[in-house]
């Protein structure tokens, strides 16, 4: 579940803005955590922390919205 959102994230931010880097847990985070970054920036724009099974939070989560949020702040 977790690489199937982040290549979604990824994927969209690349298909609008090619040269945006994307860091999905780039630095390894705690055992369910879910962190979108965009390069460059300290404050991650996506953060669901210490998730405990069946990763509730990441099931909920709309995705759409948070690309859509993402992108306007790129622009």
């Amino acid at each position: 579940m977790f690489k199937t959102k982040a290549a979604k994230v990824e994927k969209a931010l690349k298909a609008s803005h090619a040269d945006v880097k994307v860091n999905i847990n780039n630095d390894k985070p705690r055992k369910g955590s879910f962190v979108v970054t965009i390069a460059g920036e300290d404050k991650p724009r996506i953060e669901l922390l210490d998730m405990a099974r069946p990763f509730k939070k990441l099931k909920e989560l709309d995705l759409d919205k948070e690309i859509l949020s993402i992108l306007e702040a790129l622009e």
